[in-house]
């Protein structure tokens, strides 16, 4: 089912994409991608996904950084059942809304700060 433009505004990412991919599994993983992914559940209002190289590692990681009336096992579920294996979350950190700039931008430093 088709969601209104509002909506999409949501998983309009204004980082660099060419700098935003992650592997995970031998997979070459878009946040991006995942994003739109997640944003098909209808009780998810706002979805930010932020890799963390894992230096040493094999597998980069990846933080869901999700707002909506959704828990974090609800989100663990949908992922399970409806994302490769390679485009699941390492940790889902639930927000009432994700904290942005005054221009709009989702404040990186900060949420990047709440899981360190």
């Amino acid at each position: 089912m088709a969601r209104g433009l509002d909506h999409i505004v949501h998983a309009v990412r204004d980082l660099d994409a060419a700098a935003d991919l992650y592997r995970r599994f031998g997979f070459t993983v878009s946040p991006r991608d995942v994003e739109w992914a997640l944003l098909e559940n209808q009780l998810i209002r706002e979805a930010l996904v932020v890799g963390q190289p894992a230096a040493g590692e094999p597998n980069d990681k990846l933080l869901f950084f999700i707002s909506g009336d959704i828990s974090q096992d609800q989100v663990t579920e949908y992922c399970k059942a409806n994302l490769p294996f390679s485009w699941r979350p390492d940790r889902v950190i639930i927000l009432p809304a994700l904290p942005r700039t005054r221009n709009g931008k989702p404040k990186l430093a900060e949420l990047k700060a709440m899981v360190a």
